[in-house]
């Protein structure tokens, strides 16, 4: 505050005449100055507001033996808060004087005591001023307070009466105090917050009519729940207090606090990445209950399934083409990848659970498959049953069985059987065990059909030219009864009854292996080396003919064959001692699980699919704790690490083939398997990740809404909420039924 020019030129003429008188009794002063005593000190001068005006009363007492000179003045206000001079003018009234004198100057009687009243006005700064008061030129302080003003300090904010105010950890946290009043002040704020016993303050200088912002730096015990603080700030109520220095007015205003923990950068990014993990975690948990885990279920549901149809196939006997015996077990395997596949990320998509329909229909017809191949495995260890029987078991009849579980055979075989192959291959299983049911008994189409074959036979060899050759007249008496079948009585079908359908059958067909031997040597006379070839058969052809058994005729019919071919046991026994024959396999490099072709082939083409080989085992070995195999030409599968096989040959009685060393023929291959198929495996992560990807999409359209959500509750509660949003979002569910 300036001061007017017109009393600058009063001033100085009072305090010019004020030196003059002290210096012109200078030596009345020093004599009396120590007898001057002012009693008490002196009280500061409280100034009102409205008037800026105050007053303040004191006493100066002669304490000497004689009259003493007073003289008293007093100096500049100087603001002790801006350090500014003060315009303020000083008045001096004598005890009850009404009419008052800036300078004061005045006689004291030995022991008299002057009350004297300091008047202070226009004294316009806030809070404390001070000046020198001089008493006969001897100066001493004096404190004016401006402590009543009107104190118009506020804070900048929406709502001035309950602001709001950010505070930060890291110190960077501010609010702003606005003075609207023409005075400075010195403001001591103080923040606290409700059942918090540490409290932020500070001191500020707040200039006439400016605004000063002020820096909070929050306590550690302000802030707690730092995972929460990624999500939004912790609002609490506080107080703010106000209060001008040292003891001037105070305003106290509730305060709605912010407690930022982090920085907005690591609010939105870490905030909304937790928040995308809560959504994507309930989209996630909702695909399990509405895909995982149905699919999971029906996956385990389907491997138990393959688990006893891997049992039952365990049980198939080698009586059963191995074809047929590998095929299904390929098949379970195949299907047993599919699923395994699967995996996790493949039974959350909606294609997963397609998929898993499509292999419970493989699964159901698998094992349907499996069922008949075991029915057909029990049926064909009966028809073998038979065919060792010397009696009640016509070969005919066990040949035609045996054709109607070829065509079953066949139709199993096939790697896909559609519902009609498989309805076709039951009805001839049952068929072919039906007729092994009923094979003693009556059948007059097969009497009828014996009675012809009696009589043509009758006619073809009895009445034949063959009776009239060296070589038959030779045999007659090794033939002993077997002509007793062409009988004239047999001829008529009611003389052929179920007890005669074993005899009559295979004597008729012993006969005709006979003829047919007969007539081969007669025609081979002219080459006496074949012919040899032929005699040479002669033992163990009537050694089987001997027999009444089906497997004997059938081994003898192989003798026949062998006769015919022009290529015996023999020579194929020296074929493999001398290693002529290679082992082949179809696919060259197959797949691990996979079928493979697998035979033998000599390597002179005369040698090859002849009747000799049916006399001859070739044995397969693959290894420890894998079934051997027996057969000229077999499929098998090959596991990982299992790729190597080995092949024997053995007599029908069961003895090796060896060299000239005495050691076996062998011959070990190493089959070359191509890497393990991941074809299904990629394709079901491809889906799941497909899935994965649109759920994220679905998730990060869903982050605003989650988010507005979070912000009207508490952390847990609006996590719960959050995590709801995705687990029921519409959005998400529609990637469940998209197609």
């Amino acid at each position: 505050m300036t001061t007017p020019a017109s009393d600058h030129p009063r001033r100085w003429i009072l305090l010019g005449l004020a030196s003059f008188l002290w210096l012109a009794t200078s030596d009345a002063g020093a004599q009396t100055a120590v007898d001057l005593r002012v009693l008490d000190e002196i009280p500061a001068i409280i100034v009102e507001g409205p008037t800026s005006t105050g007053q303040a009363w004191f006493h100066v007492r002669n304490d000497g033996r004689s009259e003493a000179r007073l003289m008293v003045t007093v100096g500049t206000f100087v603001s002790q808060l801006t350090h500014r001079a003060q315009a303020a003018q000083t008045t001096f009234f004598k005890g009850t004087d009404t009419t008052g004198v800036p300078f004061l100057d005045t006689t004291l009687t030995a022991g008299a005591t002057l009350p004297i009243k300091i008047q202070v006005s226009n004294l316009r700064e806030a809070g404390e001023s001070v000046a020198d008061l001089f008493i006969n030129g001897t100066p001493r302080s004096i404190r004016a307070v401006h402590d009543d003003v009107a104190f118009a300090v506020s804070v900048v904010a929406a709502t001035p009466d309950r602001p709001r105010i950010v505070v930060k950890s890291d110190a960077s946290g501010t609010f702003v105090l606005k003075n609207d009043d023409p005075v400075a002040y010195s403001i001591a704020w103080r923040l606290f917050l409700v059942d918090e016993g540490t409290a932020v303050e500070g001191v500020v200088l707040l200039q006439p009519k400016s605004s000063v912002p002020i820096t909070i730096s929050g306590p550690p015990g302000w802030f707690s729940g730092w995972f929460g603080a990624l999500f939004k700030a912790d609002q609490r109520s506080g107080f703010l207090t106000l209060q001008m220095k040292p003891t001037g007015p105070v305003k106290t205003l509730p305060a709605d606090v912010s407690l930022t923990y982090w920085s907005d950068t690591m609010m939105t990014v870490a905030g909304s990445a937790v928040l995308f993990g809560v959504l994507l975690l309930g989209g996630a948990c909702s695909m399990v209950v509405a895909l995982w885990i149905p699919n999971q279920l029906a996956r385990v549901g389907l491997i138990n399934r393959l688990e006893d149809v891997a049992n039952k196939t365990r049980g198939i006997s080698s009586a059963t083409e191995s074809t047929l015996r590998v095929g299904v077990r390929v098949e379970r395997l195949r299907l047993w990848e599919t699923l395994y596949a699967l995996g996790t990320l493949g039974t959350l998509s909606p294609e997963g659970a397609d998929r898993l329909k499509q292999l419970d229909r493989d699964v159901d017809t698998l094992r349907k498959r499996v069922d008949l191949v075991d029915e057909l495995d029990e049926v064909t260890r009966r028809l073998a049953a038979l065919r060792i029987q010397t009696s009640g078991a016509p070969p005919t009849l066990l040949k035609r069985i045996a054709r109607g579980l070829e065509d079953a055979t066949r139709l199993l075989k096939q790697s896909v059987p559609t519902d009609a192959d498989l309805q076709t291959a039951q009805t001839a299983i049952k068929a072919a065990d039906a007729r092994l049911d009923k094979i003693q008994q009556e059948d007059q189409a097969f009497a009828k059909e014996l009675a012809a074959q009696v009589a043509g036979l009758r006619k073809s060899f009895l009445d034949g030219p063959i009776t009239t050759m060296a070589k038959y007249k030779e045999l007659q008496p090794r033939l002993g009864g077997l002509l007793d079948v062409l009988d004239p009585e047999l001829e008529k079908e009611n003389n052929v009854t179920p007890e005669k359908y074993h005899w009559i059958d295979i004597s008729v067909g012993k006969i005709l292996i006979v003829r047919h031997y007969i007539l081969r040597v007669e025609d081979n006379a002219g080459d006496p080396e074949r012919q040899k070839l032929i005699l040479e058969r002669e033992g163990p052809l009537f050694k089987l003919l001997r027999l009444q058994s089906a497997e004997a005729l059938e081994l003898a019919d192989r003798i026949k064959k062998q006769i015919e071919d022009n290529v015996f046991v023999e020579d194929l026994r020296v074929a493999i001692t001398q290693r002529r024959f290679r082992i082949h396999r179809e696919p060259q490099t197959p797949y691990p699980n996979t079928p493979v072709r697998l035979w033998v082939e000599f390597n002179e083409p005369a040698y090859r699919d002849r009747a000799a080989q049916r006399d001859l085992r070739c044995l397969w070995k693959f290894g420890a704790n894998i079934g051997d195999e027996q057969g000229w030409e077999i499929v098998h599968y090959f596991r990982e690490g299992k790729d190597t096989l080995t092949v024997s040959f053995e007599t029908p009685d069961g003895n090796p083939i060896v060299d000239a060393n005495r050691e076996p023929i062998t011959l070990t291959d190493k089959v070359p398997l191509q890497t393990a198929r991941g074809q299904r495996r990629d394709r079901a992560t491809l889906e799941g990740l497909r899935m994965l990807f649109a759920l994220g999409l679905a998730v990060v359209a869903l982050l605003s809404g989650a988010r507005d959500q979070l912000l009207k509750l508490d952390i847990v509660p609006g996590l719960i909420a959050v995590f709801l949003v995705g687990f029921g979002a519409d959005s998400i569910k529609n990637l469940f039924t998209r197609r």
